[in-house]
């Protein structure tokens, strides 16, 4: 898991599914799940799984923007509160990613491209969408 510090004291650590169950969760105030699948964390503080495929609807799951705002949301009020949250996704490098930039764009007011740059510097084999960058750019706009 991969930490970035915000300017609204709160932290957020991006990874996969793998590193999750790997992490102590007991650090976390508040993990978020952006996966089509929810993980067991029963010892955290708050749970929040939102079951989002990455970008697409099909056979193994369903996305709407709706989806994504809802989980960037949780983020960054997450963030805005000072707790350290974890999000990720099956393998860490699109949903989470774009999940993280939304929210790091909102609480510290920062374009598009310069929170893709900072999440990209902690997390360098991230591989956002373009329906996932799409929506994380308009929600860091709207």
């Amino acid at each position: 898991m991969q930490r970035i510090r915000t300017s609204a004291k709160g932290t957020i650590d991006i990874g996969s599914r793998e590193d999750i169950h790997a992490a102590t969760t007991e650090s976390y105030d508040v993990v978020v799940t952006v996966d089509i699948e929810p993980i067991d964390a029963r010892p955290i503080r708050a749970y929040h799984w939102v079951n989002m495929s990455d970008g697409y609807s099909g056979d193994r799951g369903h996305y709407t923007r709706a989806m994504f705002d809802q989980a960037a949301d949780v983020v960054a009020n997450a963030l805005r509160a000072g707790y350290h949250v974890a999000i990720h996704c099956y393998v860490g490098r699109s949903r989470s990613v774009a999940v993280a930039i939304a929210a790091i764009g909102r609480v510290q007011h920062l374009s598009f491209e310069q929170a893709r740059n900072l999440v990209r510097e902690q997390r360098p084999q991230s591989q956002m969408k373009p329906l996932l960058a799409q929506h994380a750019r308009a929600y860091i706009e709207r």
